[in-house]
């Protein structure tokens, strides 16, 4: 493996601060602008996630300056609304356009719900790496990516985390973060059901981790 097979690194940028960020609570750039001058020296992309659930013209308009400022060709949006992908289209056209897994597209019913033409890349949840039927059905391969990590998204039931940050990052309350396991107590259900994720309640146990074998 080598840095140059890396196409983008994603993440919130130094300077500008939107409400549109989704996907984690938005914090301090993580990418500043010597890292993404770094990248841009080893042509690989700046991939920002303005994510939100929710879209709204004001803060649209806010986040024009940091749309502005990272366009150029190479660059990437992570979007999980249609109505983005399509301001981003006609106003920022240089930019890549990628759906998130926030989208939550697990199946072909949804897939097909969804206008592909305005992505570049969409990304499958976690969840539908299992299902090789649909993967398999799929058409235009090339258009998708599949989304891995080694947190909760693999068997979480009901990602209500997602419209819970993007609520946070919206209107800039620090409430109480909402999760389908913490809050509802809502059991794991996907592919690590033999899993107890309360063992990682406690975030002060080091062993929590060790004990879950991926």
């Amino acid at each position: 493996f080598s840095y140059k097979d890396i196409d983008f690194v994603w993440g919130s940028v130094e300077g500008s601060v939107s409400a549109m960020y989704g996907g984690r609570i938005s914090p301090e750039a993580e990418l500043s602008h010597e890292d993404v001058s770094w990248l841009y020296d080893n042509n690989i992309g700046v991939k920002i996630p303005l994510s939100t659930v929710y879209f709204d013209e004001e803060q649209y308009t806010q986040t024009k300056k940091l749309l502005s400022e990272y366009h150029r060709k190479g660059n990437a949006i992570i979007v999980s609304t249609e109505v983005l992908a399509k301001r981003i289209r006609e106003d920022f056209p240089l930019y890549k356009i990628e759906l998130s897994a926030v989208k939550d597209i697990y199946n072909q019913k949804k897939l097909d719900s969804i206008d592909r033409s305005l992505f570049d890349t969409i990304v499958f949840p976690m969840c539908a790496n299992n299902d090789l039927e649909f993967l398999k059905s799929v058409a235009d391969k090339d258009q998708i990516r599949l989304f891995s990590n080694v947190e909760c998204s693999y068997s979480c039931p009901n990602k209500v985390c997602y419209t819970s940050i993007s609520k946070i990052n919206k209107d800039g309350q620090h409430e109480d973060m909402k999760c389908s396991w913490y809050t509802y107590n809502l059991p794991r259900t996907f592919s690590r059901s033999d899993v107890d994720m309360s063992l990682f309640s406690n975030k002060n146990d080091s062993t929590a981790w060790e004990k879950l074998v991926f």
